[in-house]
């Protein structure tokens, strides 16, 4: 699969293998709808051909049944997603999800990106760099949970690898917070001023709320781009 490939449909039978060992080990799945909450659970049994039944880590937020959401999970080092709605089991009170969809991979990266595509409002507001105040606004290309690749059209100041910035990260309309940043490797080139600067740049020093928040961004982004994926002719 390609860097630009993010989303790749796996086979049927891959599919049956990975439900397989869901079921087996239990691994840990999250999964969001359009709330801001991410629930947290791992896979019991299958009830049907297109749903299993799933447990809910203790004070789970409650579930909408009809609400839309979007699975992911990690599986012999790679991320997997799908999207499905709540369902109900067999018991009183058990929860499943309909696992009936197809399954898609994300690329093949411990830390997967996706591009942000020209509508959306992503923009990263640099307010110090190297402890120093500074007032910057820099293109979001792409983003994930442990970091982005921004787009800076200024010539001062020169953001070079290992350096350490703050930034405020807005994407779409969500609020913006503020993030500790490390620039990770540069494409920009002092004798080529009209190129602007680019670079890669890893999420650092992150605090659990930091942590849910970017999910959460991440997780609503996916959703988005999938959906209009698959609405494309």
């Amino acid at each position: 699969m390609s860097d630009n490939e993010i989303f790749k449909k796996i086979r049927p039978s891959e599919k049956k293998a990975i439900l397989a060992s869901l079921i087996k080990d239990q691994i840990e799945m999250l999964a969001k709808g359009e709330s801001e909450s991410i629930f947290y659970f791992s896979a019991q049994k299958v009830l049907t051909d297109e749903t299993i039944l799933v447990k809910l880590v203790p004070d789970s937020p409650p579930i909408l049944h009809s609400d839309l959401i979007i699975v992911n999970f990690s599986y012999m080092n790679d991320r997997y997603f799908f999207q499905s709605t709540w369902a109900t089991g067999h018991e009183p009170g058990s929860i499943a999800i309909d696992v009936g969809s197809e399954f898609f991979i994300l690329q093949r990266r411990k830390a997967p990106r996706l591009e942000l595509p020209p509508e959306y409002v992503s923009r990263m507001n640099i307010s110090s760099h190297l402890e120093r105040a500074v007032f910057c606004e820099a293109i979001l290309h792409d983003f994930g949970t442990g970091g982005c690749r921004l787009i800076y059209d200024k010539l001062t100041p020169i953001f070079k690898t290992g350096d350490l910035f703050r930034g405020f990260l807005r994407i779409g309309k969500k609020n913006p917070f503020e993030l500790n940043c490390e620039v990770r490797h540069t494409l920009f080139k002092p004798e080529k001023p009209s190129v602007p600067q680019i670079f890669g740049v890893q999420f650092v020093s992150l605090s659990s709320i930091d942590k849910n928040r970017l999910m959460i961004v991440f997780m609503d982004l996916q959703r988005d781009l999938f959906t209009k994926k698959i609405e494309s002719p």
